[in-house]
């Protein structure tokens, strides 16, 4: 089931994704294009936004309705992130644990890529379906602070690297 009204669900994985100016920021999967605005007027001049998104069709469309020099595209899965080891400060995912195949595995891959003290914001729709592997995920990556909180049959997951 999806949330009625999308803007708050972006505003509240935003928020927590609790992004500065200059930070470096990984937006995964659906819900890039309502996440990449409110993440520009964010890191102000000096950070980047890097979107991963598994299919090139949908990185195309992105890139027609935002060629923001501070954005950067790759095209990759949510379980194998193509990108180093602790280079973000937060990654903020809207639906990729329904994409993801492995709950255990993404939560890993959000540990891997996040710095220390970088922070991890996901919207689930079908709370159902990743609740307690989410948390579990999560606490096996090395993020704490975890909090999960439910809204219109979605859940909303935040952590951070400690």
């Amino acid at each position: 089931m999806h949330d009625a009204s999308p803007e708050p669900v972006y505003d509240r994985i935003l928020a927590a994704g609790a992004i500065e100016p200059g930070d470096s920021v990984v937006v995964v999967g659906e819900g890039a294009a309502a996440l990449v605005p409110g993440v520009l007027e964010r890191i102000g001049d000096e950070g980047s936004v890097t979107v991963i998104e598994e299919h090139a069709e949908q990185l195309e469309a992105l890139l027609e309705v935002c060629g923001d020099p501070r954005v950067s595209y790759l095209i990759g899965q949510e379980e194998v992130l193509p990108l180093p080891d602790a280079t973000a400060d937060a990654v903020l995912l809207h639906g990729a644990a329904t994409e993801a195949h492995d709950l255990i595995e993404l939560a890993h891959e959000l540990g891997r890529v996040l710095r220390p003290g970088g922070r991890a914001s996901l919207y689930e729709p079908d709370a159902a379906s990743a609740a307690g592997t989410v948390e579990q995920g999560f606490g096996t990556a090395g993020l704490g602070q975890i909090t999960t909180t439910t809204s219109g049959g979605g859940l909303f997951a935040s952590a951070v690297k400690q």
